[in-house]
């Protein structure tokens, strides 16, 4: 029906998203719960969630974190390079270099809003992957979780196999072979 001019009476303003596969609808809506909680009440939600989370979004989870590292050394969205040699690392973390990492992590929380905010597959799967870097890397930061991490990236790495199937499914499309080489890095730190 039209009124008077030829725009229609009724315009739909928004733009309707096609709907996400249900588990990771239900992943987005709880990292977007814990993203305005304390960093002390995040971490341990978020290692929840991956040690209860079925092996196939395991290996998504794993696949999207390495693809984040990649993201991270490839691109200077984060003026703070990955801290390569303390993921290698073991020991306490000393004071400096804790300061160092809040610094660093506040970066990553920034990058991974820009990510999510692309809505592009890319955007999608680095964001994704931000988010285990954040809590790997608060892990160490905040007193008594370094377990928590431990936990979370052993049981990230208990599901070895075909990760470039689960790559394919993520980023829709097949890995290069710098990605490749990317999808066989391994926090040492967390694997002790």
């Amino acid at each position: 029906m039209k009124w008077r001019t030829n725009k229609p009476l009724y315009e739909n303003k928004f733009k309707v998203k096609p709907p996400k596969p249900f588990f990771r609808g239900l992943m987005d809506k709880l990292n977007a719960r814990l993203h305005y909680k304390p960093p002390e009440e995040r971490v341990p939600a978020y290692v929840d969630m991956v040690l209860h989370a079925p092996p196939v979004e395991l290996k998504n989870l794993l696949v999207a974190a390495l693809f984040a590292k990649k993201t991270l050394d490839s691109t200077r969205h984060v003026d703070i390079s990955f801290p390569d040699k303390l993921m290698a690392s073991e020991g306490p973390v000393a004071e400096p270099l804790r300061e160092m990492l809040r610094t660093y992590v506040a970066e990553l929380e920034k990058f991974q809003v820009e990510l999510t905010e692309r809505e592009t597959p890319v955007g999608s799967a680095a964001a994704r992957g931000m988010a285990t870097w954040i809590a790997s890397i608060y892990s160490l930061i905040l007193p008594g979780l370094e377990q928590q991490g431990v936990d979370m990236w052993k049981k990230l790495v208990s599901v070895e196999g075909d990760l470039e199937e689960a790559y394919r499914f993520l980023l829709r499309r097949d890995p290069t072979d710098a990605e490749r080489a990317y999808l066989t890095y391994r926090p040492a730190r967390f694997l002790r």
